[in-house]
């Protein structure tokens, strides 16, 4: 009869080894997954916080156009708050696909909503400037938006400091 003989020390040196690969790996792996969650944090963090300051700015233009002033300046006005709520869109758009914020879909779609019939205004202020129901529209309009602007920003602005965890979308 043929003994089996098992050499422990052969078996002890690939256990050994084996341990020795798995631990750091498994700590490099940690590490990772950690920097990586970090990392989409930072990004969405930023672009929270490019939002805010966009949507700041659509607050203050459209409290320019509100002002009486010139046709050029008022043009000027409103290029500026178009660019702008481009900008804002995008922005939105991408933070929404990212992480999940209760309401915030609906918020910007009201905000969105809002901008949108405002855009309208640009061609008819030649026209009606002076009709006093013309500009209380337009004053009920940018009231609107400031309003929905600032709860966005509220929204935003504890996740741009990072003083809520975000919850990031499955992909």
């Amino acid at each position: 009869m043929d003994l089996c003989v098992v050499d422990w020390e052969i078996i002890k040196d690939i256990l050994i080894a084996l341990i020795g690969a798995g631990i750091p790996s498994f700590v490099a792996w940690r590490i990772f997954k950690n920097w990586r969650g970090q990392k989409g944090a930072e990004v969405i963090a930023n672009e929270a916080k490019q939002n805010i300051q966009d949507i700041l700015e659509i607050i203050k233009v459209v409290g320019l156009i509100r002002k009486k002033s010139f046709d050029s300046e008022r043009s000027k006005n409103f290029g500026d708050f178009n660019r702008l709520y481009e900008s804002v869109v995008r922005s939105s758009l991408y933070i929404d696909d990212c992480v999940e914020i209760k309401d915030f879909r609906k918020s910007i779609d009201e905000f969105f909503d809002c901008c949108l019939n405002f855009k309208r205004f640009e061609s008819l202020y030649r026209h009606h400037a002076q009709e006093s129901k013309f500009v209380e529209h337009v004053d009920g309009e940018i009231n609107v938006i400031q309003i929905k602007g600032v709860n966005i920003i509220n929204t935003l602005i504890p996740y741009s400091i990072y003083q809520k965890k975000f919850k990031f979308r499955k992909k």
